[in-house]
């Protein structure tokens, strides 16, 4: 779609959240399931676990560029790649800050 749109997709026990923005968002199937995501202008890509996601998948993140593309596999994020001007922030869990 084009036009500043929006995404958001919850876990199914609601323990992860996920919201992407971006002028244009291409998302390409892999069978039933999400292959790939591509945010072109303004990107946002926000990822807002609730405590109980937080150990098992790592703190919270916020990323925004002029290009996001996500790519999953079987239905878990497998890499991430930013094209021109990109900002992020990642909010490391207490096990990480700890070195557990």
């Amino acid at each position: 779609g084009e036009g500043q749109g929006k995404a958001f997709h919850v876990s199914a026990d609601g323990s992860e959240r996920s919201s992407l923005a971006g002028d244009r968002i291409d998302v390409e199937m892999d069978g039933d399931r999400i292959g790939n995501v591509l945010l072109k202008g303004h990107a946002l890509c926000e990822y807002l676990p609730d405590d109980r996601a937080v150990r098992r998948r790592g703190g919270k993140s916020r990323l925004s560029s002029d290009c996001i593309r996500l790519l999953l596999k079987g239905g878990a994020l497998r890499q991430v790649t930013v094209e021109g001007g990109g900002a992020g922030t990642y909010w490391m869990t207490e096990e990480e800050r700890s070195g557990k």
